[in-house]
């Protein structure tokens, strides 16, 4: 009997049946990936705002606990004064006020104190704010904060969203820095630079309490603040000549309040990207997960999702990045910024930023990845900007000391060396020196010129960028463009009739 031949296994039927269990299995896995990433839930284990707190610390070389008493002093400053602004204010809005222009409902604005080279007649409600923040000992609390050191804010609980801890104090600080700076204006034209003289160290000291909290956006906050210091002083310099005491103390306040590396603010970004995806992504116990769907507005605003759900769930588990991969990516862009803030800035124009490819053109999932790569590489170069201000401003109140004891201007910046200064001051763009040179006959009245070469490097002699219209240029583009060459940027500009 002749035996039946078996038919082959690839037979239609078997082939059509092993595809079908491929297909049921394919889904059987997807879905089991799938529930896993619906069900699971993040597991926030690692404190990353007692990390910030403790590497806040470190560059503000301040105990823990003089870093709470100062931060203590500041939150009562802070709270008074806006007490007392909104006092005032309830008090123009109860009785006929004159409005000063068309937009003016009564508000207190410093800037109108410090805007213009007069003092305006018009500024009585400002006027009267500094003095009630005097009387009840504002500027008080920010002396004894000028004394302890820099205050950091407490850790607080272990929950998403760090920078939200902070974000209330920022326009309760930047009030409180304007109408101090309002106040050292309205002193040194009283001829009180003593008392100048002390708005310039409280609020130089705000200012680096505000810019070492360790994220980007207090960096930002705190050399705001010292920029809007450093410009009245530079002013107030050029048009009143200052006490030698006054000149010392000022020299003690720029040596004493430094802001933090910028280092503190890109590892604190590190730390607060750490932290979103730990509080957004679930964790499978070896250091990966898939974003929860529900918590997509975390880290990636721009696409939220309004609760958890099935369909977000396949998304994020097949086409979003995993933890591992975002946690990858945003050390690169840190990395990137950190080696960037290492290089002299006027090296930087041959350097590109092709290693943050990130930063356009975001894929879907990796949008806040990019952004903060955009963010860290424009606070980089820009952060340069403040280091010549600072340290121009600086060489300003050395040459002023210097004639205050010789009656007379230097004929080059290293006479200052060693009685008023430790050394030759450096212009941070280039590593060389500042450009200085006496001047007679100037439309300004000043007796010298001190100018950073800016980003070219090379000495153009003080030559400024001209604007055209205005008889003075407050750009800033020789600190800040890379493309711009022959022009100098000078530190001791005339203030402005108006900004």
């Amino acid at each position: 009997m002749r035996q039946r031949k078996p038919k082959p296994w690839y037979r239609p039927r078997n082939m059509f049946l092993a595809l079908l269990a491929s297909i049921l299995c394919f889904f059987g896995w997807a879905f089991l990936e799938v529930w896993q990433v619906y069900t699971a839930e993040p597991n926030p284990a690692v404190d990353y705002r007692a990390k910030l707190r403790e590497l806040a610390e470190y560059h503000a070389g301040v105990s823990s606990n003089h870093a709470d008493e100062a931060w203590d002093f500041l939150v009562a400053a802070m709270n008074l004064a806006d007490e007392i602004d909104s006092e005032v204010v309830l008090q123009l809005a109860s009785t006929e006020f004159e409005p000063r222009d068309e937009y003016d409902q009564g508000s207190i604005d410093f800037l109108r104190v410090i805007c213009g080279r007069v003092v305006p007649s018009n500024v009585d409600r400002e006027r009267r704010v500094i003095e009630l923040m005097g009387e009840r000992g504002v500027f008080r609390l920010l002396g004894r904060l000028a004394d302890i050191g820099p205050g950091l804010r407490p850790v607080g609980p272990n929950r998403p969203l760090m920078a939200d801890l902070i974000r209330p104090e920022y326009p309760k600080g930047q009030m409180l820095a304007k109408a101090r700076v309002a106040s050292m204006r309205l002193a040194s034209a009283a001829g009180d630079f003593n008392e100048a003289a002390a708005a310039v160290d409280e609020t130089l000291a705000l200012s680096r309490t505000m810019a070492s909290q360790g994220m980007l956006i207090s960096y930002l906050v705190g050399r705001a603040i010292e920029q809007l210091t450093l410009g009245e002083l530079r002013d107030e310099l050029l048009e009143a000549e200052f006490s030698e005491a006054s000149c010392r103390q000022i020299l003690g306040s720029l040596q004493r309040h430094t802001l933090p590396p910028i280092e503190l603010s890109l590892e604190g970004e590190r730390l607060y990207s750490y932290d979103t995806i730990q509080w957004s992504f679930t964790d499978d116990g070896a250091g990966n997960g898939y974003l929860v769907s529900s918590l997509i507005e975390y880290i990636t605003p721009t696409f939220p999702e309004p609760e958890q759900t099935f369909f977000g769930a396949t998304k994020a588990r097949f086409f979003y990045p995993d933890r591992t991969e975002l946690l990858k990516l945003t050390d690169q862009v840190v990395d990137a910024s950190l080696a960037r803030a290492q290089l002299r800035p006027s090296f930087r124009s041959n350097v590109g930023r092709e290693a943050m490819s990130l930063t356009s053109g975001y894929p879907k999932g990796y949008e806040s990845v990019g952004m903060l790569g955009d963010s860290l590489l424009q606070v980089v170069d820009l952060e340069p900007r403040s280091k010549v201000l600072r340290e121009g401003t600086r060489v300003l109140v050395a040459l002023e000391l210097f004639y205050a004891q010789h009656a007379r201007w230097p004929q080059a910046l290293d006479e200052l060396v060693p009685d008023i200064l430790p050394n030759v001051p450096v212009d941070p763009l280039h590593g060389g020196p500042f450009g200085y040179r006496l001047v007679d006959n100037d439309r300004f009245g000043r007796p010298y010129i001190l100018y950073s070469f800016g980003l070219d490097a090379t000495d153009d002699g003080g030559i400024e960028f001209n604007s055209g219209t205005n008889d003075v240029y407050r750009g800033i583009e020789p600190l800040t463009d890379y493309n711009l060459t022959g022009v100098d940027y000078v530190i001791n500009k005339p203030r402005p009739v108006e900004w």
